[in-house]
């Protein structure tokens, strides 16, 4: 063939290292007497898109494009016309059965396989899918392979880092459960140890019940986002058929609390809000609130009504049942 010496035909490095690469000391011979099936293979491979690779004979002796150096790493340029089973281990080991049942004529689809660092100790990890296809020589035989590959480390990363956040949604979704029942029970057992009939029990469990749902529904809007204490507050009120206004007054610097404190917090405003409508201010046309709040060098809580007077026998069970969520809350 006179025209050997210039072929590959085309730029780029590997075009240039495969034209000037001394063949005859490899199982391929003389490039001049290489098959067009070869040479149609490896003009594909150099000009494919993505990194591109051809094994070829009896050794799969290797020939690839520009863009599959960053694959072969620090084996390149000497991975060139090297036979693929002397290449680094670490990149090959795995391929070997594929390769067999690929050269079988079956195409072969590796899809996320990961390929270890291929740039010395450190370099991180990398996923690749890899798409191998048997080439025929001008007799009908299987003489080697094509293989292109297309790096998915990105959408892999991504992946695995939705797998960890459905954990962690899972986990927190758990805990809210638990957490849930047990203020339910809570709730419940105290609701029932001061209640005097069914029907005053059903009574004051169904609005209680209520307070924790409302926060429930402000914490599961964003569960890793904190709840504002006007939102809390604003909500317990709107409950009433209070709104900000003539009667009602709300002051106080911007506050976020975690989930566990606004829904302990929540049922403290409940029952201060229900006093206030049955026994306090809100049970008069003329009643006003004012709900304030401030920043203290230590943490601390405290609820006075100085609008209307109790009735004793209920509203001390309110206020008991009040300062049980409130030291909760505190707590939290």
């Amino acid at each position: 063939m006179t025209d050997g010496v210039h072929w590959p035909f085309g730029a780029g490095e590997m075009a240039d290292r495969i034209r000037s690469f001394d063949w005859r000391a490899t199982p391929l011979g003389d490039i001049e007497g290489w098959p067009q099936s070869l040479r149609t293979a490896v003009d594909l491979m150099l000009a494919w898109p993505k990194p591109a690779y051809v094994g070829w004979g009896q050794d799969l002796v290797a020939l690839y494009n520009d863009d599959y150096q960053f694959i072969v790493g620090k084996e390149h340029p000497a991975a060139l016309g090297v036979p693929t089973s002397l290449l680094s281990a670490e990149i090959w080991n795995g391929s070997g059965p594929l390769v067999a049942d690929m050269l079988g004529d079956a195409a072969q689809i590796s899809v996320d396989r990961p390929l270890p660092p291929t740039y010395g100790p450190g370099a991180p990890p990398r996923w690749f899918s890899i798409e191998r296809t048997p080439i025929r020589d001008e007799g009908g035989q299987v003489a080697g392979f094509f293989g292109s590959v297309t790096e998915t480390t990105a959408s892999v990363v991504a992946h695995e880092r939705l797998l960890e956040n459905q954990r962690v949604l899972l986990a927190e979704l758990q805990h809210r459960g638990r957490n849930t029942l047990a203020v339910v029970r809570s709730i419940t057992r105290r609701t029932a140890e001061r209640s005097d009939s069914v029907g005053d029990m059903a009574m004051h469990l169904q609005g209680r019940l209520d307070a924790f749902a409302r926060v429930q529904a402000m914490v599961s809007r964003d569960p890793a986002a904190p709840v504002s204490l006007v939102t809390l507050v604003e909500e317990e009120l709107l409950a009433h058929a209070t709104h900000e206004g003539e009667h009602l007054r709300i002051q106080g610097p911007e506050v976020f609390l975690p989930s566990r404190v606004a829904e302990a917090l929540s049922l403290a405003l409940h029952e201060l809000t229900t006093n206030a409508v049955k026994y306090g201010a809100l049970s008069q046309p003329t009643g006003r609130i004012l709900v304030r709040w401030e920043r203290t060098p230590q943490p601390s809580l405290a609820a006075n009504d100085h609008e209307a007077p109790f009735q004793a026998s209920e509203a001390e069970d309110r206020l008991e049942f009040l300062d049980h969520f409130a030291v909760a809350a505190h707590r939290a």
